[in-house]
C-alpha cells in the first residue's frame, strides 16, 4: 500500500510539472506572436514614413522644376455644343 501511495504521489507531481511546462510554453508562444506582430507593425510604419518622405521630396523637386499639378493643368476635353 505504501508503494502505491508513493507511485500515485510521484505521478501527480510529474503531471503538475508537465501542466506547468505546458502553460509556460503557451505563454511564451503568445509573447513571441505579440513580439512578431509589434515588429511587423513598426516595420510597416517605418516603410510608410520613408515612402511618404521620398514621395514628398519627389513632388517638391518636380514642382520646383516647373511642373504643374494636375488641378492646375488646362483641360483638353471638348465640351459638347
Amino acid at each position: 500500500m505504501f508503494w502505491i501511495f508513493l507511485l500515485v504521489t510521484g505521478l501527480a507531481l510529474v503531471f503538475v510539472k508537465l501542466g506547468a511546462f505546458s502553460v509556460m510554453v503557451s505563454v511564451l508562444s503568445l509573447a513571441l506572436q505579440a513580439a512578431v506582430a509589434a515588429i511587423v507593425l513598426l516595420a510597416a510604419v517605418l516603410l510608410w514614413k520613408l515612402y511618404s518622405q521620398r514621395a514628398a521630396r519627389v513632388a517638391t523637386a518636380t514642382l520646383a522644376a516647373g511642373a504643374t499639378l494636375p488641378e492646375q493643368q488646362p483641360s483638353t476635353e471638348r465640351k459638347p455644343s
